[in-house]
């Protein structure tokens, strides 16, 4: 590749890219009921309107969702956002709650709806804590799913294991009450946690959502800001990294060596190399990339993809990671992307995520 050429104003096609979530904060709360497994409750933002939701979700495998008005929610949100794309979706409908709120602060929760679901059944949530033990940043790894739709990256500066002794929760569906369900560990030993969970003060989002001839963005050299959330860095042989970043942290990932862009490829060429995700807790994924070019065409390839997560030493977040490290041993995640070029000179590209599940 003519370096000098690229350092003087060639520009790079980015193959790469991160999708935002919507979500702010989140509790969710398992419990012991025929039809629901657990009950969530969602701060959201989108197109400058904030707005709850409530999530069911199903002991189907499918989920249910009931949304305030004003976030003006369909299915194409729900098939993008990222925490969303691997569930399949049993209802959206837009809700007239009779009370909702989900207001999740350091050391706070105060969080709670009253309303009526797709069967009419009366459900009401109340749940509180106020705590001043400190928590640390986490990362945790995307979810098991059979039909991936993107690779999930959630780091949260606050997320908590409710503790018994200290959350008030009340659940009830017409009237009875249901229980939330605790965390064994080991069995029958009560641990002084509930299965339930919150977070808030995080960066949630997906690395190349399943898309289809989405234009490339293109980039000079040195960092330029594609938008308000996504930066990214070129030198002279090609893409270095792509950061998303938010008020509370980011992600980075960067690649050994730089990606190339697909016009600097001959024909019949490959070439492979490294990638990492990093973030203010250190590394958090790893994987491998390569570049094919055929004609007018560039297959990119993502394999070997890996994420951990660092929970320090608590001895619950330990057995966690061991249990979600274990859960994942024989998940194998892929992506395969097709760029080729439009008539403008332009690069597009369509692409998906696949997981392989060793025997």
């Amino acid at each position: 590749m003519d370096q000098k050429r690229l350092l003087t104003g060639c520009r790079v096609s980015v193959p790469v890219f991160w999708e935002s979530s919507t979500t702010q904060s989140f509790v969710e709360i398992p419990i012991s009921h025929p039809r629901i497994r657990s009950i969530e409750l969602q701060q959201l933002h989108r197109n400058g309107s904030s707005g709850c939701i409530v999530e069911l979700h199903l002991r189907s495998d499918q989920l249910e969702i009931y949304a305030e008005p004003t976030l003006r929610l369909d299915e194409s949100w729900f098939r993008s956002d990222p925490p969303f794309a691997h569930f399949d979706l049993a209802l959206l409908q837009q809700t007239n709650f009779a009370e909702i709120r989900c207001d999740v602060a350091r050391g706070t929760i105060q969080a709670g709806a009253v309303f009526n679901d797709s069967m009419g059944n009366k459900i009401e949530v109340q749940v509180s804590l106020q705590t001043t033990r400190p928590v640390e940043p986490l990362f945790t790894p995307a979810p098991l799913q059979r039909d991936p739709k993107t690779l999930r990256f959630l780091l949260t500066n606050e997320f908590r294991l409710l503790p018994t002794h200290a959350t008030s929760v009340a659940i009830t569906v017409n009237g009875s009450s249901i229980q939330p369900s605790p965390f064994l560990v080991p069995l029958p030993r009560l641990a002084p946690y509930l299965q339930a969970r919150s977070g808030t003060e995080m960066l949630l989002v997906g690395l190349n959502p399943a898309h289809c001839q989405r234009r490339l963005s293109t980039a000079g050299p040195g960092r330029t800001t594609l938008d308000r959330c996504t930066s990214v860095n070129v030198d002279a042989e090609g893409l270095q990294s792509l950061r998303s970043t938010n008020d509370h942290g980011w992600f980075q990932a960067s690649f050994q060596p730089s990606l190339p862009s697909p016009d600097a490829l001959e024909e019949g060429a490959t070439c492979r190399g490294g990638m990492t995700v990093t973030s203010p807790i250190g590394q958090v994924a790893t994987s491998k990339w390569s570049m094919l070019r055929a004609r007018d065409e560039v297959a990119f390839q993502l394999n070997d993809v890996d994420q951990d997560w660092n929970p320090g030493f608590r001895p619950t977040f330990l057995a966690l990671r061991h249990l979600r490290r274990y859960r994942r041993r024989k998940h194998h995640w892929h992506y395969h992307a097709l760029l080729n070029r439009q008539k403008d000179g332009a690069w597009a590209s369509t692409g998906s995520w696949s997981i392989d599940v060793a025997g």
